[in-house]
């Protein structure tokens, strides 16, 4: 029995080795094999953007919002000592100017989510030259298809950046303001649940990077490791063996 095994395995690595162009033409073009295609999704998206989804930006709206909402809560409660001196003015005046960088960085955050939801379509853009892009041979489809792929990676790296920035800037607006209010308990429960809320694109969602990691789920099952028999040199004994064989096909 182990013999019929080792020569039916032996047979199949002779198969392998001296025929490979049947397993080539499974792992030449993997892009072509990924269903839904990157193409086909970046058209999805193009027709979503068309109907301009304010929860799409959210994640932007909700904490800039809140941020506004929280500045305007605290002017007039900051903290104020006796200006003894300059360096007691200087402190006064900063503490009076807390609650207005609130407000300036969310109402900079809602202009940008605004202006964004109506002007900024990369899947329509990117769909439209795409679109456009000869497809009649093997060559141009699988170019076409990552410049499909380039697409939704550079919107997804783009926006997470964009998130993280909102992020950044209404966290600090926020925890600079914190230290500054007197004690107010509106002003403080208002830019407590305003800090809260920074971080809610980590539990709404980021729907770019919803997108890219859906392709990149789909494209993970044709990319990766592919195993196969095959015939392989032993440095040890100095002959040839049947083998197992692992290829990374990009």
């Amino acid at each position: 029995m182990s013999k019929f095994i080792r020569r039916s395995l032996c047979l199949v690595s002779l198969i392998t080795y001296f025929f490979p162009s049947a397993f080539a033409q499974v792992l030449e073009y993997p892009e072509l094999m990924v269903v839904p295609s990157a193409s086909e999704l970046l058209k999805e998206q193009a027709i979503h953007e068309r109907r301009k989804q304010w929860s799409d930006y959210s994640p932007i709206i909700i904490p800039s919002l809140l941020t506004f909402a929280a500045g305007i809560s605290a002017i007039g409660k900051t903290e104020q000592i006796p200006e003894l001196n300059d360096d007691n003015k200087q402190t006064n005046s900063n503490n009076k100017m807390a609650p207005f960088i609130s407000i300036g960085v969310g109402a900079f955050w809602l202009s940008a989510a605004v202006i964004m939801r109506n002007n900024y379509k990369p899947y329509l853009r990117g769909y439209s030259k795409v679109a456009r892009m000869p497809n009649s041979n093997k060559r141009e489809k699988i170019y076409r298809e990552r410049k499909a792929e380039k697409v939704i990676d550079d919107t997804h790296r783009l926006m997470r950046n964009i998130y993280y920035a909102s992020t950044l800037t209404n966290l600090t607006a926020l925890i600079n303001q914190m230290g500054k209010i007197d004690d107010d308990k509106t002003a403080k429960i208002a830019t407590s649940v305003a800090i809260l809320t920074t971080f809610s694109h980590l539990f709404i969602g980021n729907h770019w990077s919803e997108v890219y990691q859906e392709h990149n789920d789909h494209r993970k099952r044709i990319y990766g490791p592919i195993t196969f028999n095959g015939i392989l040199y032993n440095s040890f004994t100095k002959k040839l063996a049947p083998g197992l064989m692992a290829s990374y096909q990009f």
